[in-house]
Order: C-alpha cells, then structure tokens, then sequence
C-alpha cells in the first residue's frame, strides 16, 4: 500500500514538473516584457526629471510641446508597415528581406515628407532661440530624431519580435531607454547643458550612437540584400 502511495506521488510530482517546464519558457517571457517595461518606464521618467530640473519650466514646456506633436509623427513614419512585417514575417519567415526592404523604403519616404511638414509648420509655433538660425537648426534636429531616428530604432524590437527573438527585443527596448537617461545625464551634468537648442543637438547625437550600436547594426544586417 504505502509503495502503491509512494508511485501515485512520484507519477504526480513528475506530471507537475513535465507542467512545469512546458510553461517555464512562456512564463520567462512575460517576465522578462514586464521586467523591460518597468525600466523602460522609470528610465524615461528620469530622463525627464533630469531635463525638467536643467532647462527650467519654460524650455522644458518647449521641448514637451515639440514631442507631443513629433509623437504623431513617429506613428504616421512607415505607414504602418512595422505592424505588417511582424505579422507577415511571423507566418513566413522567407519573406523577412522583402519586408524590411518595404519598411525602410517607406520610413524614408514617409520620413522625408513628414520632416518638411514639421519643419514648415513647428517655426511658427514654437520657437527654441532668439536666432532664427539656431532655431531651424534646433527644431529640424529634434523633429528628425523623434520622428526617423525612434522609427527606425523602434524598427529593431519589432524585427526581433517577428523573428520570434523576443530576448533580444527585451534588451533593446530597455538598451534604448537606458542610452537617452545616458545621454541626459552626461549633456546635463557633465557638460551643463541647460539650453533647448543644445539639448537638441544631444538628442540628435544620442540617438546616432543608438543606431550605431552593433544590436541595431545585427538587426538590419539584410538591409542592402533587401533594397537590391
């Protein structure tokens, strides 16, 4: 009898751990989302704190004010095409090439139409410096990066995703967040950044060297093989 109890519980211990380990992987995978929104999340709440604290109210409302209208422009950016490549390439793989080579075709074109919008518009509404120089300058940099430099970087977690490397997108969503609090920090503390027009030369820089990163570079390496 007690051998009897002794296999009911053995077969049973085994069924729950067989349980276990199928669900294991699924279960890493939500941790590992959650665990990269958090950071995400409380790496951009302090990067605003930092620059809230070194532009001051006014510049600050600036630079929300510019980011607000750029955020629409980052959504408008590909048309949409990041969505169809993840699902598309996630039912064919084959087809990834062809699907990235449709999404940086239109990042660029899309890209390109938004930036003269902005940049014809944004001047008449808000205005970053007393020189009108400075302040095309400072708004076409700001305009450029929220709109073609984070599409194109936000590009990278979705390839990843729709190659099923959901790890690797883990990493570069938190990579992304972690570089721009990086970036603010040394502008602002090491370099007493405490314009807006300076600050928007940081940006556009920051978001260079994200895309110089070799997880961009990994990423998009089909890139030429798909634009041939």
């Amino acid at each position: 009898m007690q051998v009897k109890n002794l296999a009911m519980v053995s077969n049973k211990f085994l069924s729950l751990w067989s349980f276990a380990k199928q669900k294991l992987p699924m279960a890493l995978t939500y941790f590992g989302s959650t665990a990269s929104l958090v950071v995400s999340s409380g790496a951009q709440l302090l990067t605003f704190a930092i620059l809230a604290r070194h532009l001051g109210v006014e510049q600050f409302g600036l630079l929300m004010t510019i980011t607000a209208a750029t955020s629409l422009g980052v959504q408008l950016c590909g048309l949409g095409a990041s969505e169809t490549l993840v699902r598309r390439v996630a039912n064919d793989p084959a087809i990834y090439r062809a699907a990235l080579g449709h999404n940086l075709i239109l990042i660029g074109a899309s890209g390109s139409v938004l930036i003269l919008i902005f940049t014809a518009i944004m001047p008449r509404l808000v205005s970053v410096s007393s020189d009108s120089f400075t302040n095309l300058v400072a708004l076409v940099s700001i305009v450029f990066t929220n709109v073609v430099l984070v599409r194109w970087i936000l590009l990278t977690e979705q390839i990843f995703i729709a190659r099923f490397q959901y790890d690797m997108a883990n990493v570069a969503n938190v990579g992304f967040a972690v570089a721009r609090t990086l970036n603010a920090v040394v502008a602002c503390y090491v370099f007493g950044v405490h314009k807006l027009s300076n600050w928007a030369l940081w940006h556009f820089g920051g978001h260079v060297v994200v895309l110089m990163n070799p997880l961009i570079l990994s990423a998009t390496q089909f890139c030429r093989a798909a634009l041939a």
